[in-house]
């Protein structure tokens, strides 16, 4: 799953192919919802990260991180180790190139 972009809820995805990812989506709304007794008509569970740099702590505290060359579109909060927030808690591995 970690290999699959998804974007939307579950149901109305962006991309194709996100069926395991609803399907886990569902599952942790359902329990979250079970786990705290709320009635699933009054209220609501989000089981997404607000942004990408959010999925980073995804990762467990000082771990590396693989990140693309910033000419490659890799997300800024992965590159910058003296202005990011993320590098306190994260290492990034220097920039891979693909040709």
């Amino acid at each position: 799953m970690t290999n699959k972009y998804s974007e939307g809820y579950p149901g109305a995805s962006y991309y194709a192919g996100n069926e395991y990812i609803d399907m886990v989506e569902n599952l942790y709304r359902k329990r979250a919802l079970e786990a705290y007794r709320l009635n699933p008509n009054s209220s609501g569970v989000n089981a997404q990260p607000l942004s990408g740099s959010q999925c980073n702590f995804y990762v467990c505290p000082q771990e590396r991180m693989i990140a693309l060359d910033l000419g490659w579109i890799s997300w800024i909060s992965y590159r910058l180790n003296k202005v990011s927030a993320t590098s306190i808690y994260f290492e990034s591995l220097p920039d891979i190139k693909i040709c």
